[in-house]
């Protein structure tokens, strides 16, 4: 089986790696920063904006790449395992959509963007 460099290097370029690092900042390194009594404002407003907000940006300037959805489920599911309890597991699935969504609305603009672009 042959592998293709050169998808692998699309896939995994610089700025792949800076958002593995803001979907790693956010969901470890908040949850340290705040006390127990935040949780629930981490859990159902924090979290979902941020993965919101990342999913759409990366979708906008680079493309779909589902590997961000990904990542952004099982650094959500080790946070729910180390820092919330079990109950709070399924807000993995929740921010799995958002991000899907927002994913969807970065291409969506984006085709937009090119569009009007090509215009002018």
């Amino acid at each position: 089986m042959k592998i293709n460099k050169e998808k692998i290097k699309k896939y995994l370029n610089k700025n792949f790696l800076m958002y593995i690092l803001m979907i790693i900042g956010i969901f470890f390194l908040l949850p340290l920063l705040f006390d127990s009594e935040f949780d629930e404002i981490l859990l159902t407003i924090i979290f979902p904006l941020t993965v919101a907000i990342l999913s759409f940006s990366y979708s906008f300037k680079f493309g779909r790449n589902f590997l961000i959805n990904l990542f952004i489920v099982i650094f959500a599911y080790l946070d729910t395992i180390i820092f919330f309890n079990e109950t709070a597991r399924v807000y993995v699935y929740i921010y799995l959509v958002i991000s899907l969504i927002g994913m969807i609305f970065g291409k969506i603009e984006k085709n937009i963007v090119d569009r009007y672009k090509k215009k002018n």
